[in-house]
């Protein structure tokens, strides 16, 4: 059975279509950013206009975070963590 030019060029596009997809995958265990991010800032935010101005701030650094007025033991700081 000979292979023609229309049969060859389809499967070489696939085989390297699959190839390309099998690398850019990122499923590979233990990589990727699956730890929880905190990281607190002033008590400004909290101070303004409580859980909802920490709330604004922290989107505006990043719109995969939220944030939330923490107590730190002697005031509130707003703390933007991953959603």
């Amino acid at each position: 059975m000979a292979i023609t030019k229309k049969i060859l060029l389809p499967f070489v596009l696939t085989i390297l279509f699959v190839i390309s997809s099998v690398h850019c995958s990122d499923d590979t265990q233990g990589f990727g950013i699956k730890q929880e991010y905190k990281q607190c800032y002033t008590p400004d935010p909290c101070r303004k206009g409580g859980n909802d101005e920490c709330e604004r701030f922290c989107v505006a650094k990043s719109g995969l975070l939220y944030g939330k007025c923490i107590n730190d033991g002697s005031k509130d700081v707003c703390c933007c963590l991953t959603k």
